[in-house]
């Protein structure tokens, strides 16, 4: 009954979304007595459709309480090899009924729709707790008594305790926004117990580096509220699909809300992650617990447009392919072992980058043949020169770059990570707003480290973005920035990047470099608008290093304070002009989406 109450209350509450077209009256349509949805019945249902040639569908209007007809099922709702169909959920509200499972699985489907679903679950997929109490445990750590409160999940907290889970994060209970700039905080899993044998009583040992700001103020207050993630998978899976559309979908609660693995090709079209209501008076801070979309090994890049997130624990969008590592070479034949679990499939003709193991690109070769490929080893025959090719180095397919993806007109904020974490090639990034995100605003970064994610972005513009209050946990990304991880520390130094447009942005109050650009080619910097601050990270509004031919021209610095000698900071830069194009001038009257976009 919670649940249900939970979800009358988001209907009124998610109003801003309009669909901009309507689902046709007579076209086969699922409906049931009650509330009971088993997804088993409704899979059925889908395929008996899809054999009998219908391509247009609808599920009867109402809110559902969502099973697996079988227990053993990993997802409830389950689209398998489809094709062609479109299914219209406008005016559907479901409430997933196991917070362990994800949502829709979608897996070698083509030109599947889906329309206007809200979805949620009947518990909150990530722990929350309100701070009752800090006391000193010893000269560097601190004790924080946490109660969850009622209606919350308890799951999680017991999670950390066994699972290693090492972070929380922060937030203000007013603004509900997070504190600035220790929000994320490191725990010791080992040191966290249940106080009073109560699953809603938490106890944490933090360091004391934790408790206060660099000025001495405190960073952690009693009432605050700390989260951490839960470990539900994707809400929404897709296997090798192409051409899916989500139009005007909502998610209020999941794991990652998008998973794509392999095919492409995919559009999001006002889709909406935003906070569930108050449960008894105490606000949702959290959203999803990673990515918003989370989009790997694609030949063609998604579209993404007309979209709002808010809430995430990680990226709002990542855009990604894998790195592989050479096994072994023998003559023109190559071992690679696939980093990412194997889900490209390659052919003869792609394009390999190769690197040694800090991210130096070391050149190109071309797949003449596949001998075999297990997904985890795949053996090649290369054409081409890749005399430097060695066992060792990284390799990425570059033809599964997500090539031509666009992201236009969305809005990301008040949440972890970056707005945009993008690894694609000949692609747009236009007319977005990104706020309050914990670090950069957009950012290309190809990483060995961590996540060996690949690849260097070629030949993407990005233009008319409003970026504000961005990157207030780490200076090592700027709002907008061009920068390749290899460990926690490093960057590569090398052409990676190549044919980058950073133009007609605007950046508000940027902590650390407003644009930084690493290890590059062919960069322009034009007509970008930036107001440094409100923290004077002692760096260059401009940091440029280890770029060759990059043109800096027209831009503005809109705070008069700011000194002119950090304007730009370039290390090992060859300019196109000697005249650096940065001064001192006001802000725009126009907004940034009467840009004109390329």
């Amino acid at each position: 009954m919670k649940a249900l109450l939970l979800f009358f209350v988001i209907a009124s509450a998610l109003t801003f979304v309009s669909s901009a077209s309507s689902r046709p009256d007579n076209i086969p349509t699922y409906k049931i007595n009650g509330s009971y949805f088993n997804a088993t019945f409704f899979n059925a249902w889908i395929r008996n459709q899809t054999k009998y040639g219908v391509r247009e569908v609808g599920l009867f209007p109402g809110t559902y309480q969502v099973y697996a007809g079988y227990e053993f099922e990993s997802y409830p709702i389950q689209f398998y090899n489809v094709n062609n169909l479109k299914v219209w959920m406008d005016g559907v509200k479901m409430i997933f009924m196991n917070v362990k499972k994800p949502g829709f699985s979608l897996n070698n489907c083509t030109d599947v729709t889906l329309v206007g679903v809200t979805t949620s679950y009947n518990e909150t997929p990530y722990g929350q707790a309100k701070v009752t109490a800090i006391t000193k445990a010893s000269a560097d750590t601190y004790y924080l008594d946490m109660d969850i409160p009622e209606g919350f999940s308890t799951r999680w907290w017991k999670t950390i305790i066994t699972a290693n889970v090492r972070y929380g994060y922060v937030f203000n209970p007013v603004t509900k926004q997070p504190y600035m700039p220790k929000y994320k905080v490191e725990i010791n899993p080992m040191a966290t117990a249940i106080r009073n044998n109560n699953d809603s009583l938490i106890r944490w040992t933090v360091n004391a580096y934790y408790i206060t700001t660099s000025s001495g103020l405190p960073n952690i207050h009693v009432g605050d509220y700390f989260t951490i993630r839960g470990d539900s998978g994707a809400f929404h899976y897709f296997q090798g699909c192409e051409r899916i559309t989500y139009k005007d979908v909502t998610l209020l609660q999941g794991g990652f809300a998008v998973i794509s693995a392999g095919g492409g090709g995919h559009t999001f079209d006002g889709m909406v992650i935003t906070f569930g209501p108050d449960i008894n008076g105490v606000p949702q801070l959290v959203t999803t617990a990673g990515d918003g979309l989370h989009v790997g090994s694609a030949r063609v890049g998604p579209t993404i447009k007309n979209c709002f997130f808010e809430g995430m624990q990680d990226d709002g969008i990542n855009i990604y392919n894998y790195f592989s590592n050479v096994s072994s070479i023998s003559g023109d034949n190559v071992l690679l072992k696939r980093l990412g679990g194997g889900i490209e499939v390659w052919k003869a003709g792609d394009v390999l980058r190769f690197y040694n193991g800090t991210l130096i690109s070391k050149g190109y070769a071309t797949i003449s043949s596949i001998q075999s490929d297990n997904r985890t080893f795949v053996s090649l025959k290369l054409s081409g020169d890749y005399s430097l090719l060695n066992v060792g180095d990284f390799v990425s397919n570059t033809d599964f770059n997500s090539h031509g993806f666009l992201i236009t007109n969305n809005t990301f904020r008040n949440h972890r990570a970056r707005g945009m974490l993008i690894k694609g090639s000949n692609g747009i990034i236009t007319n977005n707003r990104i706020s309050n995100t914990s670090l950069g605003g957009i950012a290309l970064m190809p990483e060995q480290a961590y996540f060996v994610e690949a690849d260097y972005s070629v030949n993407v513009t990005v233009t008319g973005n409003h970026i504000d209050t961005v990157n207030y946990v780490g200076e090592k990304y700027g709002s907008i920035s061009l920068y390749p991880r290899f460990s926690n520390s490093d960057v590569a130094k090398t052409e990676g990047f190549s044919n980058i447009i950073i133009r007609q942005n605007v950046i508000v109050n940027s902590f650390g470099n407003a644009i930084r650009v690493h290890s590059a080619v062919n960069v322009t910097i034009d007509q970008n608008y930036i107001t440094p601050g409100p923290f004077d990270s002692g760096l260059a509004a401009i940091g440029l290093d280890t770029v060759n031919a990059v043109s800096v021209t027209s831009n503005c610095i809109t705070n008069s304070t700011f000194p002119s000698a950090r304007y730009v900071e370039a290390k090992n830069v060859t300019m196109l002009s000697e005249d650096i194009g940065v001064q001192y001038c006001t802000l725009p009257t126009i907004p940034p989406s009467e840009f004109t976009v390329l």
